[in-house]
């Protein structure tokens, strides 16, 4: 649950490839989108659903593919980060990039979504049935390009990189 520095993030945006984090000390999952959703660091396996496996990535149809993880990353309303790479094909209005327990039920949980029409992406932290965000617009459509993108939370401000740059901070 280690809050990656600016450093770090571009160390990961830098290696064009999903490597382990600089700092693994308190590094919880890792996947290596291989043939499989299991984690390569721990034991928080994801189960697969309607999603295509491959070699260094995952295939998503837009409709209701997803990697479930069940309630493994609650820990991410107190601190931690979250970083991936991502080629969407297309953005649809709510597309979920990554949701924690179900945050957007109200429970505790992180929500990472997309709405297609101003190519805004919202980082949601939820607790408790109260939640509070930090969204940041991307200055073109992303669709069709590869993009690495990084979220932080310290507990108190929440960060969104893209390609290694800190684009929006704020108190969530």
């Amino acid at each position: 649950s280690d809050v990656l520095t600016l450093t770090e993030i571009q160390t990961l945006y830098n290696s064009g490839t999903p490597v382990t984090s600089p700092s693994t000390s308190g590094l919880v999952s890792r996947y290596d989108f291989t043939a499989n959703t299991n984690d390569s660091q721990g034991s928080n396996n994801g189960t697969a659903s309607g999603i295509k496996l491959g070699t260094g990535a995952y295939s998503f149809d837009g409709t209701n593919d997803k990697v479930a993880t069940g309630d493994k990353f609650g820990f991410l309303t107190q601190t931690g980060s979250i970083a991936f790479w991502m080629k969407p094909t297309t953005f649809n209005d709510n597309d979920v990039l990554f949701d924690s327990c179900n945050a957007s039920s109200g429970s505790n949980g992180v929500l990472c979504k997309v709405a297609s029409a101003s190519n805004l992406i919202t980082f949601l932290i939820a607790r408790g049935g109260s939640s509070s965000n930090l969204n940041y617009t991307f200055g073109s459509d992303p669709s069709g390009k590869w993009t690495h993108l990084a979220f932080t939370y310290d507990g108190t401000t929440a960060k969104i990189y893209e390609n290694g740059l800190e684009v929006a901070s704020g108190s969530v």
